[in-house]
């Protein structure tokens, strides 16, 4: 384990946590990235036509911000299949270090939240957390998911969510 690889993991649980803060009340997510560099931490949304070119602008910006150090947590809301499980929502963490090179990544799958078909009426329900997060084996971690997880709690609007 080394000392980077923990702290993108630590970013990668906090910009989880407030990625599932951000779809939680059905909204679509905007791809985003938790960047931390010299110890200052920022959160930068990457607006596009589509995940795919929110995601090519989001890595052609980390890549300059990095250039010197730091890390990101970049996150898309996609798809997962966990195993022996069916298709699901899911929100995907690649973790960056120096230079935007990929450290790792993570998969919560959730299940998305309906909103309310009369507007202006009721919140929408339904948003939960499936099951455990799932951390690549590229990240060496002790126990990564408890310190993904610890991380998430330590969101004060969506730790909440992890607390399970």
């Amino acid at each position: 384990m080394t000392d980077d690889d923990m702290a993108a993991l630590r970013l990668a649980g906090f910009a989880l946590a407030h990625a599932a803060w951000s779809v939680e009340d059905g909204e679509t997510l905007c791809t985003l990235a938790m960047v931390e560099v010299r110890g200052d931490r920022e959160l930068v949304r990457y607006e596009a036509d589509s995940i795919t070119e929110s995601v090519d602008l989001a890595q052609a910006d980390l890549g300059r911000r990095l250039e010197n150090g730091g890390y990101a947590a970049l996150v898309v809301d996609g798809y997962a299949t966990p195993e022996g499980g069916t298709r699901t929502d899911a929100l995907i963490v690649e973790l960056l270090g120096p230079s935007g090179r990929s450290m790792g990544r993570v998969v919560q799958p959730y299940h998305a939240a309906h909103r309310s078909r009369i507007p202006f009426v009721g919140r929408a329900s339904g948003f939960a957390i499936l099951g455990k997060p799932m951390v690549s084996d590229d990240l060496d971690v002790p126990d990564a998911e408890s310190v993904l997880l610890e991380s998430a709690r330590e969101h004060p609007r969506a730790g909440r969510l992890f607390s399970r």
